[in-house]
């Protein structure tokens, strides 16, 4: 039988591959249905469909991602617990990132165009969202390709793989990348990239325009228009500011960079010798993936890491 959709978040969820919002959401609905009637329920094909739009799209509160997936008939919660733990055998092939939508007070709020949410998608891209943005992720491997459409604005650190294109769509416009990073304003006829690094291409389906931007570019299209100036450090630290994009160390303690990398991909780092901390470095780790993060800096020490779910644990002499 073929996986739903809702079969592979689970899967995702059973190995600790989820985003903490999915996570957060996946076991409320676990929760919440375990304790409505006394037997469980099991859902529709229709309704788990609604129930993975709700956890992977917008939602107001945790509850009303049970109510939208009403049961359909009884059965003994055991059977979804068989369920679940069948689908840790299958292989995924499908992954997803969302934004957690803040309630509706919140983004009421004055200052909520200076609020930033991250997301870690399942090929290791980040992406600072802004404001009241929403992104959608998943992927092709039909295809070939990472798919995402974007409304509002964001930062994107695309995990580098050039046999995989990463794709945005917003609106009409489309931008493919291979492994770069860039923010995007997207909103009514105009979309606004400014490239940091690496290059991106911009096409519009309606006018057949194409166009490739380059680092330290700034682009303005609208209307078929293109408008293009070069970024200005001014604008590239507004970008940047209140994420965990800029990795550049100079003579920093190994302590401080440890706690850089937990802040920016959601690890824990740990290290047995307290004098690998003490050691001082200077590496820019600026646009890499985590692996790619972790890999300089034994190349940087005297040291290796292992890793375990969300543990990293670097071991050896460090700078002795």
């Amino acid at each position: 039988m073929e996986k739903s959709e809702f079969d592979r978040l689970l899967e995702r969820y059973l190995n600790d591959d989820v985003t903490e919002q999915e996570r957060k959401k996946v076991e409320a609905w676990l929760d919440i249905s375990k304790t409505k009637g006394t037997g469980g329920f099991e859902l529709s094909k229709e309704a788990e469909d609604r129930l993975f739009r709700r956890i992977t799209g917008n939602l107001e509160n945790l509850e009303e991602l049970v109510a939208s997936a009403r049961p359909r008939r009884r059965v003994d919660v055991s059977q979804w617990i068989l369920r679940i733990a069948a689908v840790v055998l299958l292989f995924a092939v499908v992954a997803y990132g969302v934004r957690y939508i803040q309630n509706e007070n919140s983004a009421r709020d004055t200052v909520v165009a200076t609020r930033v949410d991250k997301l870690i998608l399942h090929d290791g891209s980040l992406v600072w969202l802004r404001g009241d943005s929403k992104l959608v992720y998943y992927e092709k491997p039909d295809e070939g390709i990472r798919y995402s459409e974007l409304q509002g604005e964001a930062l994107f650190e695309v995990a580098k793989d050039p046999a995989r294109p990463f794709i945005i769509k917003c609106g009409d416009v489309r931008l493919k990348v291979l492994g770069t990073s860039f923010s995007v304003k997207a909103g009514g006829d105009q979309v606004e990239l400014k490239v940091l690094t690496g290059k991106v291409n911009l096409s519009d389906e309606k006018s057949e325009l194409t166009v490739d931007v380059s680092p330290n570019e700034h682009v303005i299209y609208r209307a078929g228009v293109v408008e293009k100036q070069t970024l200005t450090q001014d604008v590239v630290a507004a970008v940047i500011e209140n994420t965990e994009y800029d990795m550049e160390f100079s003579d920093v303690p190994m302590e401080e960079v440890f706690r850089r990398i937990e802040q920016k991909f959601d690890v824990k780092v740990r290290f047995g010798d307290p004098a690998i901390g003490r050691c001082r470095i200077t590496a820019d780790l600026t646009d890499q993936s985590l692996e790619s993060t972790l890999q300089m800096v034994t190349e940087v020490l005297a040291v290796e890491y292992s890793r375990s779910g969300r543990e990293i644990t670097f071991t050896g002499v460090g700078c002795n």
